[in-house]
């Protein structure tokens, strides 16, 4: 389905309030050349928060995922095309919230954004 133009600048003008840290789970060495797994700053993105509702919700809650939140950012080709399930986690920033990366999906929308599908984790420690 194409988007006029008047949907489009829609999309351009939605507050991405929320300052997200996506981190990348690397594997080092200690001084006693234990492995160690830690979790590195890999791009800071500002996101629009969407919600699960309707068919999505009840698809989730059928698997007790109902606490799954989908993230909107701006599509960055060299970011976005790196990013998997399995090394790779979402920071809310402004809430201290992590989510581990479910999903991603790119939207019908000339490229423009991208939706990280996510499920809340826990919390950073303070």
């Amino acid at each position: 389905m194409i988007k006029s133009k008047k949907d489009k600048m829609k999309d351009v003008q939605v507050k991405r309030k929320h300052r997200l840290m996506i981190q990348e789970k690397t594997i080092t060495q200690d001084e006693y050349l234990n492995e160690v797994e830690e979790w590195v700053d890999w791009w800071s993105a500002k996101a629009e928060r969407l919600e699960l509702f309707g068919s999505d919700y009840y698809a989730a809650k059928q698997f007790g995922e109902e606490k799954t939140i989908k993230w909107k950012l701006k599509y960055v080709a060299s970011r976005a095309e790196e990013i998997n399930t399995n090394k790779f986690r979402v920071i809310n920033i402004r809430t201290n919230e992590v989510f581990d990366i479910k999903d991603t999906d790119y939207l019908n929308d000339d490229g423009q954004f991208f939706i990280l599908k996510c499920e809340k984790s826990g919390d950073l420690d303070a």
